[in-house]
């Protein structure tokens, strides 16, 4: 975990700071982890974003704080990284249900069509279960497809 927060803080600093193309989007999440995506910017650089994912016999809401970096020569293209929490269920389908909560991150490319209100996301949100069954999650390769609307 170590490791990974390091490599995200050399990003961040070699990368330039960026606007998004776009206000609000809602998409959907696939990977590991399927679900529903709605993101906001904040101020045109960061941006909130909430993830409900179901897995096998959970369901988990994920609240990400993301930066947008401007690193490539490649226009409407991102780096993305940041930092956050989940809350979830599981049921498993011997035993009791109990909850989870945990922190998370995120890091990946963010692509926004020109021509269409579209963004593309591919990313691994890494999370460490804190409460309940205690889990690491080395990452969660996703890839977003996202409505982007003013």
């Amino acid at each position: 975990m170590k490791k990974w927060l390091l490599a995200m803080i050399v990003c961040l600093a070699a990368g330039q700071l960026s606007a998004q193309d776009y206000e609000q989007s809602i998409g959907l999440r696939l990977g590991l982890t399927n679900g529903v995506s709605y993101k906001a910017s904040i101020d045109g650089v960061s941006a909130v974003e909430f993830i409900g994912s179901f897995k096998r016999n959970a369901t988990v809401l994920t609240g990400l704080y993301e930066i947008h970096l401007y690193t490539f020569d490649i226009n409407n293209l991102y780096l993305v990284a940041g930092v956050g929490g989940h809350i979830g269920l599981v049921a498993p389908p011997t035993g009791l249900n109990y909850l989870i909560a945990g922190v998370d991150g995120v890091f990946g490319v963010e692509y926004k069509f020109d021509r269409a209100p579209v963004a593309l996301t591919l990313d691994v949100k890494p999370a460490q279960n804190l409460i309940g069954r205690n889990t690491l999650d080395i990452g969660w390769l996703g890839a977003t497809v996202r409505y982007t609307f003013d």
